[in-house]
């Protein structure tokens, strides 16, 4: 009966340390989600209005474990019309997940916060194929995919 009870008990610690490294699996993917976006440049650009595009540009820089630094900027034609900086986050939670912080907005050539009603976060979605981040699009809070950029370096 001991040797029973013994063996249930350490089939159990098993089976629990076996959970618990689901967690580093996914810590260790977000790290390298965040190296592989390091120094990158994506761009998005829809269709003609008034004769001209728009083109959304996002460039992630130094990345430290899963957090790195962020811009964000709208050109319509040939006008910068929004420039945002903030931090992004990989999470290790939800696979594949991109999770980004407007922190400031560039209005008259100085650096404030994000006005008001203006998008201060982002969710993207990104697909690693052969060790390289191949595809990363914009989700809505359904997980939809809204917008899909494309890597430009």
């Amino acid at each position: 009966m001991k040797k029973l009870l013994a063996l249930i008990l350490a089939a159990a610690l098993a089976l629990s340390l076996v959970a618990c490294g689901g967690g580093k699996a996914k810590e260790d993917a977000a790290k390298k989600a965040a190296e592989l976006l390091s120094g990158t440049t994506w761009g998005h650009a829809t269709d003609a209005i008034l004769g001209n595009r728009i083109y959304h540009l996002l460039v992630f820089s130094k990345s430290n474990d899963v957090y790195g630094d962020v811009e964000f900027a709208i050109q319509y034609g040939d006008t910068n019309t929004f420039q945002a900086r903030g931090r992004y986050t990989v999470s290790t939670k939800d696979e594949n997940i991109v999770e980004v912080k407007y922190d400031e907005q560039l209005k008259d050539g100085t650096w404030g916060p994000v006005e008001e009603g203006r998008t201060d976060s982002d969710k993207f979605c990104y697909v690693i194929d052969s060790g390289e981040i191949t595809e990363l699009y914009r989700v809505d809070k359904n997980g939809d995919a809204t917008d899909i950029f494309i890597k430009l370096d």
